[in-house]
């Protein structure tokens, strides 16, 4: 910390835990905010390239600690964005690391379909519960669809005796 601008390490504490916390100004998510430059940043982006260097474009920091507020560079790791997403745990993460369905199958091979929205994001779901719901709609239902069977049969045989009957 004895390298960072005094306008910057005066506005980190040290906790106990070996997290260096941002006590400055932070973002509606809990992300410290510094001036770095000629625009605003985040303050863990900011210290860790003051202290370690330049941030590739196309990586992210990952909070290994978990503290939003923490911009102890040790305590962050560059990572791929889809690594970000699948070690935290948002509803993304949690649904990338089920291995089985609510009822017990198992999400992978040929029991496991992937459904897009309207917006184009990916859904897995287990072909064995859709298969079992799909029959249990069809028993609810099987009055109505006998019903309807039995009146295209006999809407059929009107058709053929009026064919029969035409010359």
């Amino acid at each position: 910390m004895n390298e960072l601008p005094t306008r910057v390490a005066d506005k980190i504490r040290r906790s106990a835990c070996g997290c260096w916390i941002w006590v400055a100004c932070r973002n509606n998510q809990g992300y410290g905010l510094v001036r770095h430059g000629q625009k605003t940043t985040l303050a863990h982006r900011a210290v860790y390239e003051l202290l370690i260097g330049k941030i590739p474009p196309d990586l992210q920091c990952d909070h290994l600690c978990r503290n939003r507020y923490c911009v102890n560079p040790a305590h962050i790791e560059l990572v791929t964005g889809r690594d970000n997403v699948l070690r935290g745990i948002g509803p993304t993460a949690e649904n990338a690391r089920k291995t089985h369905c609510k009822k017990g199958h198992e999400l992978s091979g040929k029991n496991l379909s992937v459904r897009y929205d309207k917006r184009g994001k990916a859904g897995r779901f287990c072909l064995a519960c859709r298969a079992e719901n799909q029959r249990l709609a069809y028993s609810k239902n099987r009055a109505k669809h006998n019903r309807q069977r039995l009146e295209r049969r006999h809407r059929q045989r009107l058709r053929d005796r009026q064919k029969a009957f035409e010359f």
